[in-house]
């Protein structure tokens, strides 16, 4: 899977720290892919994440530009 960000040759698609989880990703539609397989896997070994206390930062030239809803599981970030 290819779906996070590239800084020089470095591959980064997921921060961890504690209980806080950042995904990275250059696209939104891969974005979304990554924030669907954390649902499915969490649901699995019974870690449900919490919408209302997710976000989303956007940077670069387009960061005042709309985006799509994301969502993780049912509802929307």
């Amino acid at each position: 899977m290819d779906d996070g960000c590239h800084l020089g040759k470095t591959f980064l698609g997921c921060v961890v720290y504690a209980d806080d989880l950042i995904l990275l990703s250059a696209l939104v539609c891969n974005l979304q892919k990554m924030l669907t397989i954390c649902d499915n896997v969490g649901r699995q070994v019974n870690i449900l994440f919490n919408a209302k206390k997710s976000f989303l930062f956007k940077v670069g030239k387009m960061y005042k530009a709309d985006l799509e809803q994301l969502q993780i599981g049912n509802s929307s970030i």
